[in-house]
């Protein structure tokens, strides 16, 4: 949702906050905070204004075929539920170290996990997160070369 931008992960989060799972919302928070480090910009780039331009015509033609009529609602309406959660993964302040870290092309989730070792050894060697790790110091490396 914070990158693609698509109306059914818009959808998705929703259901997921109507649902009212039970779920411990920091652990949520810092997963999403975690998977968001692998998108193409750094995540501290996304603020809240950006699904103010949410087009409610997209929503209609990409999500609602996929809906029953008794189910569609406005972007405005889902937006409205979902904010509280997305403003807190979006809430830059909160992870610095880790997003640091990755931006610098350092992969650290114990920087993320500090208190939960068994979630940094299974995250450790997570393929997508090592590549945006590789990636960026390579970015880096090539930057600094060039100056």
């Amino acid at each position: 949702m914070i990158d693609r931008h698509n109306p059914r992960d818009l959808y998705d989060l929703y259901r997921f906050s109507m649902a009212k799972l039970p779920h411990n919302p920091e652990l949520l928070r810092k997963l999403a905070v975690l998977f968001a480090s692998t998108m193409d910009h750094d995540l501290r780039t996304y603020h809240m204004d950006r699904f103010k331009v949410l087009d409610q015509k997209e929503l209609e033609r990409l999500l609602y075929p996929l809906l029953r009529a008794d189910d569609r609602l406005s972007a405005e309406e889902m937006l409205r539920t979902v904010s509280p959660l997305l403003s807190t993964v979006l809430d830059h302040n909160r992870e610095t170290s880790y997003l640091e870290a990755m931006a610098s092309g350092k992969y650290q989730p114990e920087l993320l996990f500090p208190e939960q070792a068994d979630i940094v050894e299974s995250i450790r060697e997570h393929p997508a997160l090592l590549w945006k790790a590789a990636n960026v110091a390579e970015h880096l490396y090539k930057t600094k070369k060039r100056t």
